[in-house]
């Protein structure tokens, strides 16, 4: 399930005008291809989302219903993740793709915890959650290395980071940092993607299981729209190469 999920993500979009994190979390768009199914009473249809955000998403398909009708989204694998609800919103606009000649349509909703796009939204890190606690979806141990450094005391050195999203990364460091310490992480080059400098703040520490590192729960801090951009793709890049060295399911 998580590969198939990851499988559809495809970049990171968001606005110049975001300022504030806040304004980006309700701001940024995660491009993607899920299939899903929407109800409405007892009338069903079958379409994509091709768009997809913590207040709203976009669906394309060969039918439509009307502006303002109730509307349940489940996707497609849902039966894989029982545990995580569908989700109830309402058609806020309709309109007929000019390329495609399909029809578009604007869900919204009131964001809500536990449901299968909290599970999407938390991957990439536009909820709140410990970077700790993310490690139930990722885990992938030296997943990219990087390069740790605290300005002005402790040249860049070589770590790996073990999970990233928007809001933080967890990163196995040879050095102890303890909470309160500035970081700055350097990710990349890449094929395809540009170095990527971000700061951060050390919330989490402790030693790793193997104790001859330490595992450092960093949240980013001062990423304007552009470096959210070019973060979200490191992002997006790190989820894939975890979905395709994960163990095949059991």
């Amino acid at each position: 399930m998580f590969a198939q999920i990851v499988e559809g993500l495809r970049s990171l979009v968001i606005s110049d005008r975001a300022a504030t994190l806040e304004e980006r979390r309700k701001m940024a768009r995660i491009q993607c291809n899920f299939p899903v199914r929407v109800r409405a009473g007892s009338k069903f249809l079958q379409a994509r989302v091709t768009n997809l955000g913590v207040e709203g998403m976009r669906l394309k398909g060969s039918q439509s219903f009307p502006k303002g009708t109730p509307v349940t989204v489940v996707y497609q694998h849902q039966s894989s993740f029982e545990e995580l609800s569908s989700v109830d919103g309402q058609v806020a606009w309709v309109r007929r793709s000019p390329r495609s000649n399909e029809m578009l349509m604007g869900i919204r909703y009131e964001y809500t915890q536990r449901n299968w796009v909290d599970f999407v939204l938390g991957l990439i890190g536009m909820t709140d959650e410990s970077v700790f606690q993310r490690r139930r979806f990722v885990r992938a141990e030296g997943l990219m290395a990087a390069r740790l450094s605290v300005p002005g005391r402790i040249p860049p050195q070589k770590c790996w980071v073990v999970n990233l999203s928007l809001g933080g990364a967890l990163v196995d460091s040879p050095t102890m940092l303890g909470p309160g310490a500035t970081v700055k992480l350097d990710l990349g080059p890449l094929p395809k993607l540009r170095p990527v400098s971000v700061l951060g703040l050390v919330k989490e520490s402790r030693e790793s299981d193997s104790g001859q590192s330490f595992q450092l729960g960093m949240e980013f801090s001062n990423l304007d729209a552009p470096g959210t951009r070019a973060l979200g793709r490191y992002v997006i890049w790190s989820l894939k190469e975890s979905a395709n060295n994960a163990p095949p399911p059991t």
